[in-house]
């Protein structure tokens, strides 16, 4: 019995240790926070009860009229203290880009609130998220077109999520035409008169519609050095090529963490590119414009907030010289290619790519002088962005055809004797420019390879006839 009693109050005693050291602990820790993150201000058409809910004054949006009752309705004010902004997401029509401005002053009229703004940018609604984005289109039509915000139906923004928690567009818009050819599916005019596209549409259409899908003849191209000494040339060449976009973000009061942009797709590519030199080269390289695509901004539903991306794409040529006399050759290529091309940022830039190709090669001497030659020539598809309206990735892929020629003229036996050999380049470049203020990213470029494979190496002869 007494040494029942001897453990009990041991027991005792441990436990009102345990009960003390728990209180001290809970002590010292901080009382949660209490939340102060307010809904975020999006005045989207689809909310508006009349077309002039929301006015923009002045062409630069620095001033904005907004109907009073709008306000009311939707339950937001701008409560704004010293030099505090407040950020709003407006998407005046479906037809037109959504765009960020930060309110700094607000003032009744009459039944009208004039708001003064400044620039704004994605940085400035991204608080905490996590976010992955595909520009494929995707919709699930089994949840409800429609929920409720505010008393006034708008879209769902969960059916453009899919199982994987990746969110895919709501509206595509087109801001360009291009030379690619006509679209894949019946477009909307709003009532601004531009041409838009509904993700559900698109679905349920079955488009394949893509940030890149053409298939077409690039024509007849021909760069020249300054002195119109040298010349690139190329023809017989078709592009077929398809490209999406992943973007990934991840931020934490409002500063970026991490951020990743990717083209992916398929990029099919025949085409013949020759060279006539009338002198000397030395190190000469040019790059061009040839082809201009479909111009687009997908809008994403970010919870409630319409993000808008805006892509530009098209066809670039280059070349690069370097030759010891006058000559003219020409080499074919096909080229097949399944690729994969990002930039990557955690603290600082990188790349993340891979790609499967192949690939086969010709190459042909119409006019062999006593020569050595240097040269590439190449055809890169481009993909550039926008976050909103602010400069984003710029990401290029295609392949280079380099070939190296040795030309000699052999007294003896009266013929040009010479060797060549060359092969494929394929990959492309990266550049990276985001003006985002509040994630304070330096620029970033850097060019990269994902498959090099030799096409051809031979030796050969032409007789030459001398004239006496």
């Amino acid at each position: 019995m007494k040494r029942f009693k001897k453990l009990f109050g041991i027991f005792l005693i441990g436990m009102l240790a345990l009960n003390f050291s728990a209180c001290s602990k809970e002590d010292d820790i901080e009382p949660p926070h209490e939340d102060t993150s307010k809904e975020p201000i999006v005045m989207s058409f689809d909310t508006f009860t009349n077309m002039d809910d929301v006015i923009i004054t002045d062409a630069d949006t620095t001033t904005i009229s907004v109907n009073k009752e709008y306000l009311e309705k939707m339950n937001y004010k701008f409560d704004i203290k010293g030099d505090d902004t407040i950020p709003v997401t407006i998407w005046r029509t479906i037809g037109t880009s959504p765009f960020v401005r930060n309110v700094t002053k607000s003032v009744e009229q009459g039944d009208r609130v004039i708001l003064t703004t400044v620039s704004g940018d994605l940085g400035d609604v991204l608080p905490d998220n996590d976010l992955k984005l595909d520009t494929d289109i995707y919709v699930d039509f089994s949840k409800s077109a429609v929920v409720t915000r505010g008393g006034t139906d708008v879209d769902n923004y969960n059916r453009y999520v899919d199982n994987e928690g990746v969110i895919h567009p709501a509206v595509i818009i087109l801001d360009e035409e291009s030379n690619e050819g006509s679209s894949l599916t019946d477009s909307g005019i709003d009532q601004s008169g531009d041409t838009y596209y509904t993700a559900a549409d698109l679905a349920m259409s079955n488009a394949d519609f893509r940030i890149i899908n053409v298939d077409m003849n690039l024509g007849n191209h021909s760069i020249t050095s300054p002195e119109k000494e040298l010349k690139f040339y190329m023809k017989n060449s078709n592009l077929k090529a398809k490209a999406g976009v992943r973007i990934n973000i991840k931020t934490k009061s409002f500063k970026l963490k991490e951020f990743e942009c990717a083209v992916y797709g398929d990029f099919g590519l025949d085409f013949t590119y020759g060279i006539e030199s009338k002198a000397t080269i030395k190190k000469w390289e040019k790059e061009e414009d040839i082809a201009k695509f479909h111009g687009y901004t997908y809008v994403f539903w970010i919870g409630c907030v319409p993000v808008a991306i805006t892509f530009n794409a098209g066809v670039t040529m280059g070349a690069t010289a370097e030759l010891s006399a006058s000559c003219q050759f020409e080499t074919s290529m096909k080229l097949h290619a399944d690729y994969d091309a990002g930039v990557y940022y955690s603290g600082g830039w990188n790349q993340r790519s891979s790609a499967h190709s192949s690939a086969s090669a010709e190459f042909n001497i119409i006019k062999p002088l006593a020569v050595t030659a240097e040269a590439s020539a190449g055809i890169e598809v481009f993909t550039e962005l926008k976050l909103y309206d602010c400069a984003g990735p710029r990401i290029t892929f295609g392949p280079s055809v380099e070939a190296s020629l040795s030309a000699s003229f052999n007294v003896v036996e009266k013929q040009l004797e010479f060797s060549t050999e060359g092969g494929v380049n394929v990959g492309g470049k990266y550049g990276v420019e985001m003006k985002i203020l509040k994630w304070q990213l330096a620029s970033w470029q850097q060019k990269y390879s994902l498959f090099k494979k030799n096409l051809w190496n031979y030796t050969g002869a032409k007789k030459i006839e001398v004239v006496p």
